[in-house]
């Protein structure tokens, strides 16, 4: 028997540094990687097993999957306001062209344009999700519905993540929200996610994804 393969417990349980490599790497990983508390928006696929998310060839490796809503009670007032905004404006537009009231048709079009693109932009916000993986590469989608900032990067290009700030004011009211970015090894940056309400899910998602490639936390 190779002793330095195996050894015996004194309790005569038979045990392999191979063993002891697997549980530090479980301690490791519960302890000081990964985050424990996973915010309530996001779900996360697998549910990041012991010893997932390393980069070491004894381990093998799954890809991270995160998907989160992008639904918050924050747009209830806009999304009642589309819905207004577009049973009077519609309503006006086709009555002035069966009316064949060019100008009053020209100038309810704009109208039509408005609450047709805030449509659109609450659409997203009630139905859509995004969702992001790592594997050999870091890919950002948003669906079902169409939206920019579909992004995909290797993973050796990405320097350091981090997180950014956003204030607004809409009707008086300030609104703040939370995105997170990658700096890439050429200097450029990329927006990954946005619109977040809290920054605790800003730096959790990004904690998440340096544990999972192993970037240093900064």
């Amino acid at each position: 028997m190779d002793c330095a393969a195996e050894t015996r417990h004194p309790c005569g349980t038979i045990w392999s540094w191979a063993d002891a490599r697997v549980w530090w790497h479980m301690l490791d990983e519960k302890i000081f990687s990964r985050p424990e508390i996973v915010p309530s928006r996001f779900r996360v696929e697998p549910s990041l097993s012991p010893i997932a998310g390393y980069r070491d060839d004894a381990f093998p490796t799954k890809a991270l999957r995160i998907q989160w809503r992008w639904w918050s009670p924050r747009w209830r007032f806009l999304l009642m306001f589309a819905v207004f905004w577009n049973l009077i404006s519609l309503p006006l537009f086709f009555s002035a062209i069966v009316s064949s009231v060019l100008d009053g048709a020209l100038f309810s079009l704009i109208h039509v344009a408005v609450g047709l693109g805030l449509g659109y932009f609450v659409l997203a916000k009630v139905c859509n999700r995004t969702e992001l993986v790592v594997d050999s590469e870091l890919r950002v989608a948003h669906k079902p519905i169409w939206w920019p900032g579909a992004v995909t990067i290797p993973l050796a290009q990405i320097q350091r993540l981090y997180c950014k700030k956003y204030e607004s004011e809409q009707n008086g009211v300030m609104m703040t929200s939370y995105s997170l970015h990658a700096r890439l090894k050429n200097h450029s940056k990329r927006k990954l996610a946005f619109g977040f309400d809290t920054w605790e899910e800003a730096d959790w998602l990004k904690r998440c994804i340096e544990a999972r490639i192993g970037l240093d936390n900064q």
